[in-house]
């Protein structure tokens, strides 16, 4: 078995540590001297890449379930049921969980209620919503860094 194809979890899970560790080095500057909304969406995309990796759709709880379920307790008990749902209908490393598709499928997957929320809230309030096209585009484009690097790790690229 090459090296590649071996990776488990965890070490999938420390990639992912650097690549925050990179995008936060930019990403913070950004935020700071040239759009917070940039900045942010850089650091949400990579932390988002990091827990929900494109292993997610495994039947089995990942590395990443375990972890929500230890450190947020009946919260993340939540967290795994509301994924458990995505790996039911996504079959593990197919072109709809590896891959380009598989990224924007957990990003819709985890964005489209939060945006339906804050959408609610606006309209409850009385408020305009814009929606935040550049804070979503930076967290989609980071989430497709963490990725690639799982990719690379399981062989895939």
């Amino acid at each position: 078995m090459s090296r590649a194809s071996s990776f488990d979890g965890k070490e999938h899970s420390r990639d992912g540590k650097v690549v925050i560790i990179v995008i936060t080095t930019v990403a913070v500057p950004l935020a700071i001297f040239v759009n917070l909304e940039l900045g942010l969406g850089l650091l949400a995309g990579a932390f988002a890449g990091w827990w929900l990796t494109p292993d997610i759709d495994h039947r089995g709880k990942t590395h990443e379930e375990y972890r929500a379920e230890k450190k947020l307790g009946v919260l993340g008990l939540l967290w795994v049921a509301y994924w458990s749902f995505y790996a039911f209908f996504i079959p593990h490393r197919s072109s709809l969980s590896h891959g380009w598709l598989g990224t924007i499928g957990r990003f819709l997957y985890l964005m489209v209620p939060v945006w339906l929320v804050v959408w609610a809230v606006f309209f409850a309030v009385g408020e305009p919503f814009t929606f935040p096209w550049l804070f979503n585009g930076a967290m989609l484009g980071a989430w497709f860094i963490q990725d690639v690097f799982h990719y690379v790790r399981d062989g895939l690229l």
